[in-house]
């Protein structure tokens, strides 16, 4: 059995859970807990508090997808999908319940959001391709014609066309506006796990457990191009140059993103077959990649717990992405590359800043089948269908101090998060008032001048002295 086969089969395992006991048995920590430290402790000062969540079974996801607007994100589960209203932050709407079989491994929005293309089917079981609105959840069309677990969709640029991938190894594409097939392509020697359309429309690549990536010329359905790889090729993309070539391949012998150009390898195919360009991951295995809209990084996560960006072009490591505590298998972006979404064998959705790198908020589902749910944001603020979601346990024996979930309970503040909404601009604080100009103090009258002193009187010219009229001495 191919290695690839064995992780699908993995990922399906998980959906026995609700089975029956036995199968129960053997996964013990079906039931599983989350801690999220919300107040950090401060030896001597601060007793340290995690927010708690108990939820489960955790059922494996493998399937995400962001509405054209980036307000919801749809999440494939076991017989039912799941979207999350991100602009309100709350679960809105579980679709397909009794009417999906198996675990949901694609979806994929249509018609600007406005229905939800879902693949669906388990081991042995035919598939099908079942369309919902997502105004009510109500089914609208049903295409059945793959033969096998659907794994895989695509929608063209210009959403005419509906691809979908198979365990019978075909590729059934379908016209939505006339609302019936378009054409099938034996596209593969084994389960095609991957398929994208090009951006300009022109070409359709798909993945193989056949260890194949093909290029497909879209309107003849003719093979334009093949590559064969060391193994099983989970998934591949085609960059938004229509001509880049990224896959992410992972088994025994094989390990890594493998990188091809299709105009230059055409060129040479008519003389040898192409390989695309091996970066190996060591131990490491890529189950999935995508390259969301005009961006240069492709998003592949691992299962080592962790979602790794690349440049698509070179295959240049540029930042990791650390918070699932299992295998990651599904990883979705908005149009504008700013938000990534991924999910796993942990039960839990990460929301993260494609960008910088931070977390941005977990959503959990508490049980399948159920309504219950919650948003949790590093910062600890938290929305969940009920205040009781959330426990709160201090460190050591210590009781956690009152008026947490009213503190930490703040919808908005999660909105916020989960769609990178900017703080509101704080408002300048208001000048204050500008007091009355004080009453003009009356001027005193100014004081009488003072009569000034009389003129001192002008001194009398000297008088002439008399005539000396001493008698001059006698001789």
């Amino acid at each position: 059995m191919p290695a690839c086969r064995r992780v699908a089969l993995s990922i399906l395992l998980a959906a026995a859970v609700l089975a029956g006991p036995a199968v129960h048995d053997i996964h013990a920590t079906a039931r599983q807990t989350l801690a999220f430290p919300v107040i950090r402790a401060q030896p001597g000062k601060q007793v340290g508090v995690d927010g708690v969540v108990e939820f489960g079974p955790a059922l494996a996801i493998s399937a995400l997808a962001f509405s054209p607007d980036g307000a919801t994100l749809a999440v494939g589960g076991y017989q039912e999908v799941l979207l999350w209203d991100l602009a309100q932050a709350r679960l809105a709407r579980r679709i397909g319940a009794g009417e999906l079989d198996g675990m949901i491994h694609a979806v994929a929005f249509l018609d600007g959001g406005k229905a939800l293309a879902v693949g669906d089917g388990s081991p042995g079981a035919k598939g099908a391709v079942k369309i919902f609105s997502t105004a009510d959840g109500k089914r609208t069309a049903t295409f059945g014609e793959p033969k096998g677990t659907v794994y895989c969709l695509a929608v063209s640029p210009d959403g005419t066309l509906l691809a979908a991938g198979s365990a019978d190894t075909c590729l059934y594409v379908y016209d939505l506006k006339a609302g019936k097939p378009a054409t099938t392509i034996d596209a593969h020697a084994d389960w095609v796990l991957g398929a994208q359309f090009s951006a300009d429309g022109k070409r359709l690549l798909t993945a193989g457990a056949d260890r194949t990536m093909r290029v497909w010329e879209v309107g003849t359905w003719k093979m334009l191009l093949q590559y064969d790889q060391g193994d099983c090729v989970h998934a591949a993309v085609l960059g938004p140059d229509n001509d880049t070539v990224v896959g992410a391949v992972s088994g025994p012998t094989e390990r890594g993103l493998v990188i091809g150009r299709v105009d230059a390898d055409l060129k040479v195919a008519a003389q040898r077959k192409p390989r695309a360009r091996l970066i190996g991951t060591g131990a490491l295995m890529p189950l999935d990649i995508i390259w969301p809209g005009k961006g240069q990084n492709v998003f592949v996560p691992f299962n080592d717990g962790r979602i790794r960006a690349y440049q698509g072009a070179s295959g240049r490591g540029v930042r990791t992405f650390d918070g699932h505590t299992d295998w990651v298998y599904a990883v979705a972006a908005t149009d504008d590359g700013k938000r990534l979404a991924s999910g796993g064998a942990d039960g839990t959705v990460r929301l993260w800043d494609a960008e910088k790198g931070p977390m941005l908020a977990t959503l959990v589902h508490l049980a399948p089948g159920s309504d219950g749910w919650l948003i949790m944001t590093p910062a600890g603020h938290f929305a969940a269908s009920a205040p009781d979601a959330l426990a709160w346990r201090a460190e050591g024996d210590a009781k956690p101090p009152d008026g947490l979930t009213d503190r930490y309970q703040k919808p908005d503040l999660v909105a916020k998060a989960l769609t990178l909404a900017p703080e509101p601009e704080k408002p300048p604080p208001p000048k204050p008032p500008t007091p009355p100009p004080p009453k003009e103090t009356p001027k005193p009258a100014p004081a009488k001048e003072a009569p000034k002193p009389p003129d001192k009187p002008t001194p009398p010219k000297e008088a002439p002295k008399p005539p000396d009229k001493t008698p001059p001495a006698k001789p």
